[in-house]
């Protein structure tokens, strides 16, 4: 992206999750090209649920994996789909080690906050 059309705020809302953790450094990349000098990114995502109810499973969701789930549609049809979980330390570390300063926090269904390049 040119440097007069670069970000200087990006959003990312429930959408980190579904990025692979063996692609997380190329989409790092991606999202550092699109920003420019001091640029910061904002995110949010969902989160385990730390004391879930007892019945409160996402009803389409026919199997749990490691970064994988399968959700079944009302129609029928099947879809295997990235789903990747993490817990606000966890992305600290991972955020940090790929170059950028972060504040990350959390809530008790979500995890938000915001990234900027070194």
């Amino acid at each position: 992206m040119a440097a007069a059309a670069a970000l200087r705020r990006g959003v990312l809302l429930v959408w980190l999750s579904h990025v692979p953790q063996h692609r997380f450094a190329g989409f790092r990349t991606l999202v550092r090209s699109c920003l420019g000098p001091n640029g910061r990114v904002l995110l949010i995502d969902k989160r385990d649920d730390q004391t879930p109810e007892p019945n409160a499973k996402d009803p389409y969701v026919m199997e749990y994996g490691p970064d994988l789930h399968r959700r079944r549609l009302q129609d029928g049809r099947e879809y295997r789909l990235v789903k990747v979980i993490y817990e606000p330390d966890d992305l600290q570390a991972l955020v940090t080690a790929e170059g950028w300063d972060a504040a990350i926090k959390a809530t008790r269904l979500f995890i938000f906050g915001s990234a900027w390049s070194r």
